[in-house]
């Protein structure tokens, strides 16, 4: 060992020395020891040197950890942080017990539908009362009452919801597994933990018989999401299903060959002695296997990409198809409950095949996994059928161990950030990036307040760190111990067989990574059973979307071969919102081919409406409308609006370029000559010529950010329905009636 190793090690066990209050004699006794003739003679040093002095020094190194362990955890607030903590404290408090206050007054727990707080609400609010280390009993109290009470209550309204399958937003099972599963084990918690409150034995009854019958309602619910993947996939491609077949004997293969390579490389290090023939027939053996293994693995990749890529692309497609069927009232539906957003493109272009490959390669990943298990547990029995039993016990018992020491450690993490409370509302920071809120925050002269709060949270999280950090350096040692365990078992069990030679070294360590491979084989295999529901799930929605029946259906109706004529007749139109009051009673009107028609009112009065419903994105609620003298409903959705073109008050335009925007409805692609000609009649012409604010002309692209004005938006839509040349023309603006159309 050089003099610098050694002068480093002085000065690091004379600081933990220092630190844990020791005895600086033992510290240079340990010095000593690694000076000695057998630390120093060699590198690595010899045995007698570790088994000397290590131990020594691991235990002044778990001082030093300890030290800092404590230091953290017990770390006393500053006045700053105390007046923080007593300002959230009262607040989350506060907010509780309006919480309570407002249910109190107006909760119906026996109603079917959500009340003004809904468990959710009540759900988090709770657990912001657990995170404080000194709550009040009384509010926590109420707030896990009140939390019980409306687990009850909306665990049934999702059960029947679920049950019937017509809300779309309880259809997936989703909601109830989220109420019966997580909250509801987190709200058990609490409740032993935190609150003096403990329902009544009725309620409990209750309460675990809701449980029940959710749970067996979403096994249920799961056992057909698999069904509908399944049906899904063979819909999507019946023809790629033999080449996932033959992918999954490629698997097969692949995983016995692998466990034979390690199986052949031991013997060839075991025939380093013995040299002759026997070092010649293992080199060969070693060879031909892996060989064999990675030309599968070819196979397998060029299988793949024949089985599994050619079903996923279909279903992306028919995923996509599916949802362009969908009416505007599934639409909004949607939207409003956050099932619809930004990521919904990236899900269906590429999350989406992903799944479908995860949902495909699952039964091959089971069968790979038997495979292996198999393979590894007969080479071990070929050995020695008694190291079988004796190998297998150390590697699970390991596991086991592991498994419980998971427990603590998760256990002692909450325990650590107890202390630790986060502001609910610091990272409304964010919002003071954003453009459309700078004025907003400037006018209010609020920056202070939101650097502050930009502070708190990274001192917050600074906080949790450190404890999370603390939690998981005191779990590296004993994951390492329980390996270490389970290793001098195994090294225990081989030992005989390798004394008596039976088997050789190479062999024995084998054996020991084969009984290994038998427990994370097993234990993958039981992951792979329990997470195949879930990635059966992704794939069941789009069976249910594709399935699923549009109020409006766009692929029925008659679709007539000459233009219609645009005589249109609304005879007492009634019609009401799903989610909304009447807007037309007794609506009655008529246009004629060839006429125009002004409708005029109040907002409100239905104006937009019947628009919408001469379009047929609603359906009437009472009454008729007739096209040509038949009732609209008679006529094909799609070709009923490739009829109509609608000029809308405010127009949305697609962010495309100018010349996309104008050719969207055209049923054949105009010239640049009849461009121009519409861009000329509705008044847009000379402006589009105007480099400075469209440098490409036509070719310009149109962004959200507004590129083009209110003003430029109306006409643009005005020359899109001059190109569209439809049969009947609709529009909610003044200037429209100005073109010459």
């Amino acid at each position: 060992m050089s003099s610098y190793s050694v002068g480093v090690i002085a000065v690091a066990l004379g600081a933990v020395a220092y630190q844990s209050g020791g005895d600086p004699g033992v510290v240079v006794e340990t010095l000593k020891g690694f000076a000695s003739e057998d630390c120093t003679g060699s590198w690595p040093p010899e045995i007698s040197c570790i088994a000397r002095n290590v131990p020594i020094t691991i235990g002044l190194i778990v001082l030093l950890v300890l030290f800092q362990v404590i230091s953290i955890l017990t770390a006393e607030k500053s006045e700053e942080q105390e007046a923080m903590y007593k300002q959230h404290y009262a607040k989350r408090h506060e907010v509780v017990e309006e919480y309570v206050k407002t249910l109190e007054e107006s909760e119906d727990l026996e109603s079917d539908e959500l009340g003004t707080v809904d468990f959710k609400e009540m759900f988090v609010k709770t657990w912001d009362l657990t995170e404080l280390s000194d709550r009040k009993q009384e509010t926590m109290d109420d707030a896990v009452r009140w939390a019980w009470r409306l687990f009850q209550k909306e665990a049934r309204i999702a059960i029947a919801k679920t049950r019937e399958q017509k809300d779309l937003i309880y259809a997936d099972g989703e909601k109830l597994g989220g109420l019966i599963e997580f909250r509801f084990k987190y709200l058990l918690g609490w409740t032993n933990r935190c609150s003096k409150y403990q329902p009544s034995k009725e309620e409990w009854k209750r309460i675990y018989a809701l449980r029940r019958e959710g749970w067996l309602l979403n096994t249920k619910l799961g056992l057909e999401a698999v069904s509908k993947a399944a049906k899904m996939v063979v819909l999507s491609g019946s023809d790629g299903l033999a080449w996932v077949a033959a992918q999954t004997v490629a698997t097969t293969i692949t995983a016995s060959t692998s466990a034979w390579s390690m199986y052949y490389r031991a013997m060839l290090l075991d025939s380093l002695s013995k040299g002759g023939e026997s070092f010649w027939e293992a080199v060969q053996a070693m060879v031909l296997v892996d060989l064999l293994c990675t030309m599968m693995v070819l196979v397998k990749d060029i299988l793949s990409e024949r089985g599994e890529a050619v079903i996923a692309r279909n279903v992306q497609i028919r995923c996509f198809e599916a949802y362009t069927k969908r009416d505007l009232e599934w639409w909004r539906t949607m939207e409003r409950e956050g099932r619809i957003n930004d990521w919904l493109c990236y899900e269906i272009g590429y999350t989406l095949s992903d799944e479908v490959k995860k949902f495909l390669q699952t039964p091959q990943s089971f069968v790979r996994c038997v495979t292996s298990i198999s393979t590894y547990a007969m080479i071990i029995y070929g050995a020695s059928s008694s190291s079988l039993s004796m190998l297998l016990l150390a590697q699970f018992g390991a596991m086991f161990f592991n498994w419980v020491m998971s427990f603590f450690f998760g256990w002692l993490k909450r325990v650590a950030n107890q202390s630790v409370v986060e502001d609910s509302e610091a990272q409304h920071w964010e919002q003071r990036l954003k453009p459309e809120y700078v004025r907003t925050y400037q006018s209010f002269a609020r920056d202070h307040i939101e650097i502050q709060r930009f502070a708190d949270e990274l001192r917050t999280n600074r906080e949790t760190e450190q404890r999370e950090f603390v939690v998981k350096a005191l779990q590296g040692p004993v994951d390492a111990i329980i390996e270490q365990a389970s290793s001098v078992a195994q090294l225990d069990t081989t030992k005989g067989l390798v004394t008596s030679g039976t088997i050789g070294i190479a062999h024995a360590n084998n054996l020991m990574d084969s009984a290994d491979k038998v427990a994370s084989g097993t234990q993958e295999t039981w992951g792979l059973f329990k997470g195949f529901v879930d990635q059966a799930k992704p794939i069941a929605k789009v069976y249910d979307l594709c399935t699923l029946k549009s109020k409006i259906d766009p692929d029925v109706g008659l679709v007539p071969a000459e233009r219609p004529k645009g005589h249109i007749q609304f005879k007492d139109v009634e019609f009401s919102y799903p989610r909304g009051g009447q807007v037309l009673k007794g609506a009655s009107f008529e246009v004629k081919p060839g006429t125009t028609l002004g409708i005029t009112g109040s907002a409100g009065c239905g104006k937009s409406t019947a628009m919408r419903l001469l379009e047929r994105f609603y359906d009437v609620s009472g009454g008729q409308i007739l096209l040509d003298g038949k009732d609209l409903k008679e006529y094909n959705p799609v070709w009923l609006r490739s009829q109509i073109t609608v000029v809308a008050q405010e127009p949305k335009l697609v962010p495309m370029s100018i010349r996309q925007n104008l050719v969207f409805g055209c049923k054949k692609e105009p010239s640049l000559k009849e461009i121009e000609d519409a861009l000329k009649a509705a008044n847009i012409w000379d402006s589009i010529q105007d480099k400075e604010k469209f440098p490409k002309g036509l070719n310009t692209d149109i962004s959200s950010q507004g590129t083009v004005s209110g003003g430029e938006k109306q006409r643009l839509a005005i020359a899109r329905a001059i190109l569209c040349d439809p049969a009947i023309l609709v529009s909610e603006s003044r200037c429209a009636q100005r073109a010459s159309l």
